[in-house]
């Protein structure tokens, strides 16, 4: 059987364009002088290098190196330097990107452009004119052709080392259109980090970065009809933890250590398995003048509704953390019988994901998510008992006893302010405050304490931590109120659109919202003749009625509201590419929520 026509083979060695480094600023070094760039060995840039030497202090030792590759051409590869290195205007970290005639590369304070070491005689240069003139011709045809027959970079990524599916090599494989579509990205935000085979079943697995903060591992389940890779997707990692994974003795297969979080695959794909330490919230502890005290002083006093009251049964005053003073960590729990004792004493004796303090969020009581999924109420406080000791003191308003724990904090308070986790109702006084629980800090507060005193040394204790592999079924839930002039937002239901073409959705009461999609390829004359890319309609209140219409030319500049009596929907297309004409799309989201106080048949009544 022959090879497929994305197998591997060995380019052709070409003679590239020799380059040189024309210096354009900086302090340490001549402005005009130039250096070759050697396509046969690795040009080293840095303060010591044999290379090309740099005296500027902001420079490091191995700052950046440029290599040639016969497929790629020159790259600019940074060192892990502790400045970076600027392509473009553009900051490179242990990254490389392309570079040609013309780039502009700072190291520093040192600034270079890339030249062409070739030069033309003078006699060329009527020739050289009329190529220029035609090559701009040219450049205007394909222009033309981009806008109405189509255009874009091909979905493919070039693999550092073969990529083996069922006995044979690739090295470019395509990327499903469905892969980027689900998770909203681009091509240009992936890149291989390497290629392993840990199952030895003769299919590799993919490991990739995803943009700058996130990773996953692919691998294939055969071929498709075209003889391309069928990929299947082994995990998605929130962080950008995707480096070749650790063996275990006990493990056929590798688990993977994401800083701190453990891994493990199984039947269907790698799953958290393990537990990184406490996400802890906290205000951080403030010297002098009880400035401390100032921060968490009560709100002043608002008329409330009927009976309304605070967790004490005050007069509502209740005291609240401002997000810019929430600070998150993550800590090494030990003295866990403490912790547990300390939860006893508040009702609370099963083992926890997380625990909400007196002062966390404002109008959310003081609660503990249980590792069964139930919000379980604290008889009392848990703010002036609970102290970290160590490295960092404060006040912890919340914490996270395991990473599962982490994420359903996340969820659950995004949903009391937005109604469900993914934040399109989330109120614009309530963003900053949902960023702030949203970040997880990638490292441990090694040797800090986190201790609770219990009233009752003595009473049967547990492990506030849950078992091992213990998930949360239930991916939010509605948290408890504490401050009745905060009123929790009503459920959401999002519906995500990665696919051209029609889907209903039924909410409560007569209306019936119609979705239909066109294609997804915005590159093309759609954008250029302003047709929709999306209309939501509702066909069950009377006669069908447009509600929402998402032009191609509307993509990722914001959110399109509608309403139909007491049913509010909104519609948010994203993508790439905003302030320009050709905007590709990544993603559409379709959510709507039916508002509390009016009746479910009123919808037949109003008007969009």
């Amino acid at each position: 059987m022959g090879s497929p026509s994305m197998a591997r083979s060995k380019p052709t060695p070409t003679k590239p364009v020799e380059l040189i480094l024309y210096a354009v600023d900086g302090e340490d070094i001549d402005k005009g002088s130039t250096h070759p760039v050697p396509y046969e060995q690795p040009l080293l840039i840095g303060r010591t290098t044999k290379g090309l030497k740099l005296l500027d202090p902001l420079v490091s030792i191995r700052h950046a190196q440029i290599v040639y590759d016969v497929r790629r051409g020159y790259i600019i590869e940074d060192l892990g330097s502790a400045t970076g290195t600027w392509v473009d205007g553009v900051c490179i970290t242990s990254d490389s990107r392309p570079i040609g005639v013309n780039t502009k590369l700072r190291f520093g304070d040192t600034v270079f452009e890339v030249r062409s070491q070739n030069r033309m005689p003078k006699w060329m240069n009527a020739v050289g004119a009329f190529s220029i003139a035609m090559v701009a011709f040219a450049a205007l045809l394909a222009g033309l052709t981009w806008v109405f027959g189509g255009g874009g970079e091909p979905l493919r990524l070039v693999a550092p080392e073969p990529i083996v599916v069922e006995g044979a090599a690739y090295d470019i494989i395509p990327v499903p259109t469905w892969f980027l579509r689900e998770r909203g990205l681009l091509v240009v935000d992936l890149s291989i980090r390497s290629v392993t085979d840990h199952d030895y079943n003769g299919v590799s697995e993919v490991w990739l970065d995803i943009a700058d903060d996130r990773g996953a591992v692919i691998t294939f389940e055969g071929r498709t009809a075209k003889g391309t890779p069928e990929w299947k997707v082994l995990g998605d990692f929130p962080e950008r933890c995707n480096l070749p994974p650790k063996p275990e003795e006990s493990q056929g297969f590798p688990v993977l250590e994401c800083n701190g979080t453990l891994w493990v695959l199984g039947p269907d794909g790698y799953e958290l398995r393990d537990h990184d330490g406490p996400v802890v919230y906290y205000v951080e502890s403030i010297t002098g003048g009880g400035a401390l005290d100032e921060l968490l002083k009560p709100l002043a006093p608002q008329e409330e509704p009927a009976g309304g009251h605070d967790a004490n049964g005050g007069a509502g005053t209740v005291r609240k953390v401002r997000s810019k003073d929430l600070r998150v960590a993550r800590f090494v729990l030990k003295n866990k019988d403490h912790l547990a004792g300390f939860l006893a004493d508040r009702g609370v004796d099963g083992p926890v994901h997380y625990v909400i303090c007196d002062e966390a969020f404002e109008g959310i009581k003081k609660q503990a998510l249980m590792s069964d999924g139930t919000i379980r109420p604290l008889s009392f406080g848990c703010i002036n008992d609970l102290r970290l000791e160590g490295i960092v003191e404060g006040k912890p308003v919340a914490i996270a006893l395991s990473a599962v724990g982490h994420r359903a904090l996340v969820d659950d308070v995004i949903t009391f302010y937005a109604g469900n986790p993914d934040g399109l109702w989330l109120p614009s006084e309530r963003r900053v405050l949902a960023d702030a629980v949203r970040r997880s800090p990638g490292r441990r507060q090694g040797g800090t304490k986190l201790v609770a005193n219990s009233s009752q040394p003595d009473v049967a204790l547990f492990d506030p931590v849950p078992d091992v592999g213990r998930a949360l079924a239930t991916p939010a839930r509605q948290l408890e109120n504490t401050d009745l002039r905060v009123v929790p937002a009503p459920p959401a239901y999002t519906a995500i659109v990665t696919e051209p073409g029609g889907a209903s959705l039924d909410p409560e009461g007569c209306a019936s919202l119609i979705v239909e999609t066109n294609a997804f390829a915005s590159r093309r004359w759609r954008t250029f003749l302003g047709w929709p890319f999306m209309t939501v309609s509702d066909v069950g209140c009377g006669e069908r009625r447009e509600l929402v219409q998402a032009g191609y030319g509307a993509i990722g500049t914001g959110v399109h509201d509608a309403s139909i009596g007491d049913l509010q929907v909104r519609v948010v297309v994203e993508g790439r590419n905003p302030s320009g004409r050709h905007r590709e799309v990544a993603r559409a989201r379709v959510t709507y929520r039916q508002l509390p106080g009016a009746s479910s048949s009123s919808a037949a009544r109003g008007a969009p």
